[in-house]
């Protein structure tokens, strides 16, 4: 375990508040990076995962996927494909880990000109948990979330949909 101090800024009322406090994080070595240390993961049952942006990808309980990537202003090449059981296990897994719906439903970076991305988490029970990441630095749990499912978007083997 590692304990990380860090100062933070939020967003609050629409202005930008520097915390004059410091925040410990307990971080732990997991899925190949540090995450918040979590007692207590959660055990969800996950119906689906979407990751949008200028690209997209969702990812259903049996592990088929859709991947949307726009080409051009007005084009989008559409792919799908099955992912592995064990990459998708380890998904699942983080999602249980980070507690997904503890967190809070938007993060923001305090300069511009960054990536958005916005995360979409079905539950089999009917619920939803979505999250706006301006930045895609929300937490170092959704950070590795990110990364894992744009790591999907770049190995898998993706075949055109038909029209």
């Amino acid at each position: 375990m590692l304990l990380y101090y860090t100062n933070r800024v939020r967003l609050v009322n629409g202005k930008f508040n520097f915390e004059k406090r410091g925040q410990i994080d307990t971080l732990v070595y997991l899925y190949s990076d540090f995450v918040e240390y979590n007692s207590k993961p959660a055990n969800y049952v996950i119906k689906s995962i979407a990751m949008n942006g200028v690209d997209s990808i969702k990812i259903s309980a049996d592990g088929k996927a859709v991947y949307k990537k726009r080409t051009t202003h007005s084009n989008t090449d559409i792919f799908s494909s099955t992912i592995p059981s064990d990459v998708l296990t380890e998904i699942k897994s983080e999602i249980n880990y980070i507690d997904i719906k503890k967190l809070r439903d938007n993060y923001q970076v305090i300069w511009s000109d960054d990536t958005e991305k916005f995360l979409r988490v079905e539950f089999a029970d009917g619920s939803v948990k979505s999250i706006y990441d301006y930045g895609m630095i929300g937490t170092f749990g959704l950070t590795r979330l990110y990364k894992m499912l744009i790591d999907i978007k770049k190995s898998t083997n993706w075949i055109p949909a038909k029209n």
